[in-house]
């Protein structure tokens, strides 16, 4: 019985993470474009770029939702397999005292966030767009100053 149990758990689970990541597909389509058309703007560039450097960008919270989403799979693994060991233990072992399991093997997680060089990377267009701008904004002052007649 626990084995059919299992077996229709972890087909839900399958169809869950196929449409999770259909959906995160779709997700990640929108706000790419949604940050594409807002970079017209200097001061989304500006927020971009302040958000990469500061590793809390869109990048990073994928990176991060991303490291979750594996190490659900570890600890599911890891907690299938600590149940298994202590059914076997309570079958060979008739009492009504459960054993406290080991923890001490459980997995830990860890996330490392990306390096400065990378955040920096990943910053420096929209540095350039930036630049672009000033550039742009700064020709069209200086021409509309010429232009301009004092009298």
């Amino acid at each position: 019985m626990r084995d059919l149990d299992q077996d229709i758990t972890d087909k839900k689970e399958k169809k869950y993470a196929e449409i999770d990541e259909e959906y995160q597909a779709k997700r990640r389509k929108q706000e790419i474009l949604a940050m594409n058309l807002s970079r017209l703007s200097p001061a989304s560039s500006l927020t971009f770029a302040a958000m990469n450097l500061g590793k809390t960008g869109i990048h990073e919270h994928g990176r991060f939702f991303n490291s979750i989403r594996i190490y659900k799979q570890v600890f599911s693994n890891w907690t299938k397999e600590k149940s298994r060991e202590i059914s076997e233990i309570m079958r060979a072992d008739r009492s009504k005292i459960r054993p406290k399991p080991d923890l001490s093997d459980m997995p830990r997680y860890e996330f490392s966030p990306e390096s400065l060089r990378d955040s920096f990377a990943r910053a420096l267009p929209d540095f350039m767009i930036m630049i672009l701008f000033i550039i742009l904004f700064s020709i069209g002052a200086y021409v509309s100053f010429l232009k301009y007649d004092v009298r």
